[in-house]
């Protein structure tokens, strides 16, 4: 027999990317709703430093009947009023306060569909299926104007095609996506006639159309374009040539534009059959592509190819909408598979606020529907201003049953974050004797509690700890530890689910106390 101790020193490597051998780089096995970047609480109110400890951060839903379908893109414009906008999937525009608490429902764009948003010379613009609707102007006495595309407004042009895009777990990639650029223009998406093109809607500074035109890029045949943004004073558009979830139709591609000559200038060739999103952080062009059960973040920094950041082997193609950053650090819509077939959405983010730490993946948005294999957040973005001590994340999201948005709330009850540490392997027969870990405040019931759990071999076998109140040095022995749940012959790993109204994390090391048999067989 002997004593030894696996412990997690570390979790700045993120969630792990492999389900065994993890432990020396400082990954974990999972979280929800956790996030190192958040500021530390101490017993003496330090709060003013990033605490790389396992911080849960919790989520409520502040959305009501009013959001009936996917999210797919939150604005927030320059205006003496703060308000978040939101476009939902079935056309409708809705408006919160700044504090994202009442909501007012706007209107439905034309024929109830929404392809795209984007705030532009002091108008909302949202596409439909043929044509483009828009809210304003933001500065005066807003009204919402349908049809602007092909009627005066904007020069009566053609109008948009609507072709069948493939949908991400149910949710729909939008058609006509848009993007206000450098050069004072608003560009956006079509595919005519088997082929990718480029619109654009030109205006004066109070919107009176100045040189608004249809189609002035082309595509290569066959490339339906998804998303656009900028690359310094170019445009970055992805596009899809698999339009269904079977078979692979083709790769997906990256394209740049000038903006000037009537062709781009270079053309990517990306790993996935779908790229569904692009983001430009601060001069890094982050692609997410994927498929409809696996999703990929990659980063274009010039040349001819990409390189890979992380890939998901439990995620879906990441939407457009679903794509914000706070400074170095990126935010995106995701799912995470937790019980069996069942996922969260989840808003994953990489990188940190702070330069000199490791760049990885970490989980610190939980949204509030329960596990659901159709769970998918579609709309994300860092709406509301905040000193950098908690990022506060506008999460949307949609299902086969439920549609909401969800805020920062610090209240874990009703969605309570989760944490689970690595997977250590022991490979004999071992029983666990204790568990050791400190939380940066005491515990307190129903203010602040921590509920650990241990689980063996793989996570097939695991029993509940009662959470233990009144102290920050939390301790587990037997009989604590029921023996019949504490003896494994493969690996151990524990978790933690939190509870309450107040914010405190685990400080680490956590400890796990065990025994092994060296002299008895493992089966």
């Amino acid at each position: 027999m002997a004593n030894i101790e696996v412990k997690q020193e570390s979790i700045a490597g993120g969630l792990s990317t492999t389900y065994f051998g993890d432990t020396k780089r400082g990954q974990y096995r999972l979280a929800m709703g956790i996030d190192p970047d958040l500021t530390v609480t101490t017993g003496n109110g330090d709060q003013y430093k990033m605490s790389n400890c396992v911080m849960p951060v919790g989520y409520t839903k502040f959305s009501g009947n009013e959001v009936d379908a996917y999210p797919i893109k939150f604005i927030t414009p320059p205006a003496s009023t703060e308000y978040v906008y939101v476009v939902l999937s079935n056309g409708k525009l809705v408006r919160y306060s700044s504090v994202l608490g009442s909501a007012s429902t706007i209107g439905v764009v034309t024929n109830g569909v929404a392809n795209g948003a984007e705030f532009y010379n002091d108008y909302i613009y949202i596409s439909s299926d043929t044509n483009v609707s828009r809210y304003g102007p933001i500065s005066g006495s807003p009204t919402l104007t349908n049809s602007v595309w092909t009627g005066a407004t904007l020069g009566s042009q053609v109008a948009l095609a609507n072709v069948t895009y493939p949908t991400v777990n149910g949710a729909p990639i939008p058609k006509h996506w848009f993007h206000s650029h450098v050069d004072g223009q608003l560009y956006f998406l079509d595919y005519v006639a088997g082929q990718g093109v480029v619109h654009v809607i030109r205006t004066t500074n109070t919107g009176t159309n100045n040189g608004s035109a249809y189609n002035v890029l082309d595509l290569p045949f066959g490339y339906y374009p998804t998303a656009i943004t900028n690359y310094g004073t170019n445009i970055a558009i992805t596009a899809i040539q698999t339009t269904g979830t079977t078979i692979r139709q083709g790769d997906a591609a990256l394209f740049l534009w000038d903006t000037i000559n009537e062709t781009f200038y270079q053309q990517i060739t990306l790993p996935d059959v779908f790229a569904t999103a692009i983001q430009n952080v601060n001069g890094n062009l982050y692609v997410f592509t994927g498929s409809a059960t696996a999703s990929r973040i990659s980063l274009y920094s010039g040349g001819s190819s990409i390189s890979q950041v992380w890939f998901f082997d439990d995620g879906v193609s990441v939407l457009p909408g679903a794509v914000s950053s706070y400074g170095d650090r990126v935010f995106f819509g995701a799912r995470m598979a937790y019980v069996g077939d069942n996922f969260n959405a989840v808003v994953l983010s990489y990188g940190s606020k702070q330069n000199d730490v490791q760049k990885a993946l970490h989980c610190p948005v939980k949204c509030t529907p329960g596990p659901r294999f159709a769970n998918v957040c579609s709309a994300v973005m860092v709406a509301q201003q905040a000193s950098g001590a908690a990022p506060r994340v506008v999460a949307g999201w949609g299902n086969d049953i439920a549609y909401g948005i969800d805020k920062l709330g610090f209240n874990f009850d009703g969605n309570p974050p989760t944490f689970r540490t690595d997977i250590f392997e022991v490979n004999r027969k071992f029983k666990i004797k204790g568990l050791r870990f400190n939380t940066t405040i005491p515990t307190e019931a129903g203010t602040f509690e921590v509920a650990p759990y241990i689980l063996i071999d793989n996570e097939t076998v695991g029993g509940s700890l009662n959470g233990k109140v009144g102290t920050s040095a939390q301790y587990f022995k037997r009989p604590e530890i029921a023996s019949d749940r504490s003896i494994g012959t493969r690996n151990v790993c524990v978790g933690f689910h939190f509870y309450g109204t107040t914010t405190g994390g685990i400080q680490l090391p956590i400890i796990i106390e065990l025994e092994t048999f060296d002299d008895q067989p493992i089966a």
